[in-house]
């Protein structure tokens, strides 16, 4: 399998998880079906664009709406910004091809949308409390001892 099938496959699946999940909306906090209209569009471009570098403007335009409010969406959706939920999307995939490929952590953070190898490396450690090559074995080590 090649490695732009092993990523497509890893994002398909990670796109259908997110699906399934239940999503806490805040109704109370909603201006109206719009606002529904525009959480299933900012579910979409989270879950699909987030390997771009898609800017906070590029998105507010795309659903036609000011980046104000769609901070506000964001927040009330996610209860974070929206580029922590980003970041989030970006570490989950890349854990997820570190478990599942022997790509190196330059190939992930670069597949995943992160700018340099640093800003990868300073987030997953945040996230992790470790670097990705250490997380990467322990996870592997961790694996062989359950199979035995």
């Amino acid at each position: 399998m090649t490695l732009l099938m092993q990523m497509l496959y890893l994002l398909t699946d990670l796109m259908e998880t997110r699906k399934q999940q239940k999503m806490k909306i805040d109704t109370d906090n909603l201006a109206g079906t719009n606002d529904m209209t525009r959480l299933n569009q900012l579910d979409w471009f989270i879950n699909s664009g987030f390997m771009l570098d898609l800017t906070a403007q590029e998105i507010a335009d795309s659903l036609f709406i000011s980046v104000r409010q769609l901070s506000r969406i964001a927040n009330n959706r996610y209860g974070k910004t929206l580029h922590q939920v980003i970041i989030e999307k970006r570490l989950a995939t890349a854990e997820q091809l570190m478990l599942t490929t022997d790509l190196t952590t330059e190939s992930i953070a670069a597949a995943v949308g992160f700018g340099s190898r640093y800003s990868f490396l300073r987030e997953f450690q945040k996230r992790y409390k470790m670097p990705p090559s250490e997380y990467r074995k322990k996870k592997m080590d961790k694996e062989i001892q359950v199979r035995l």
